[in-house]
């Protein structure tokens, strides 16, 4: 704020102000940030990309894939830019675009290690586990260490028939998150397939207490 009062006419300003307002949940005050630095520079990319996080945390995914849109056109050497409108399309269901922009965001910065990420779980939305586990793989190997994409490496090593790498990857996931439930559903599967039924079980129980809304008696069903 002081840096707005200061120099009213300074956009970059306004878009760290917008950023810090959409990390707290203010959305409309980010919006009006990220405007107002647009009206003073029409070219600042950060500012539209600053919309298309918002748009995209409301769910309102066309209208942040027009942003992306328009943050690429002013700086299309972003793998960032790349990235999320990446996950625009992913979350729109059009995965033909989103591996585009997964694989632009690689090509302009291989160690970019989101990129990896993003397009692993477009794979392993595809059912194509391996390469969804190299993708996964070289992010881990980049640095990136996240619950999620443990998670996610786990389920592809779970579908692939690897129970016992998926339950070393649903540990560290719960290691990073402890209350990250869907993990705990995850190892139970794995450990249900390598004959550890106590073990599936007490998981389950864990995954029901942290999700109370999936408390189905059928998910103990085969335990």
């Amino acid at each position: 704020t002081t840096a707005v009062e200061i120099n009213p006419e300074y956009d970059p300003a306004f878009v760290h102000r917008g950023r810090a307002y959409t990390d707290l949940g203010e959305f409309e005050d980010a919006l009006s940030d990220f405007d107002k630095a647009i009206q003073i520079n029409p070219q600042n990319s950060d500012a539209y990309a600053g919309r298309g996080v918002v748009f995209y945390t409301q769910g309102k995914l066309t209208e942040s894939l027009a942003e992306f849109t328009t943050a690429i056109e002013i700086d299309p050497g972003s793998a960032y830019l790349f990235v999320r409108r990446g996950m625009a399309f992913l979350d729109l269901e059009r995965s033909g675009r989103a591996i585009e922009d997964f694989e632009t965001a690689i090509e302009l910065d291989p160690s970019y290690s989101w990129a990896y990420a993003y397009r692993g779980t477009l794979y392993y939305g595809e059912s194509n586990n391996e390469a969804a586990i190299v993708d996964f793989d070289k992010a881990i190997e980049l640095g990136l260490i996240n619950a999620w994409v443990y998670e996610y490496r786990g389920l592809a090593h779970y579908y692939n028939g690897d129970n016992e790498k998926a339950v070393e990857d649903f540990n560290f996931a719960i290691e990073l998150d402890p209350l990250y439930a869907t993990s705990y559903w995850g190892r139970a599967q794995a450990y249900q397939k390598m004959g550890q039924l106590e073990a599936a079980l007490s998981d389950l129980q864990d995954f029901v207490a942290l999700n109370p809304d999936h408390n189905n008696p059928s998910l103990f069903e085969t335990i």
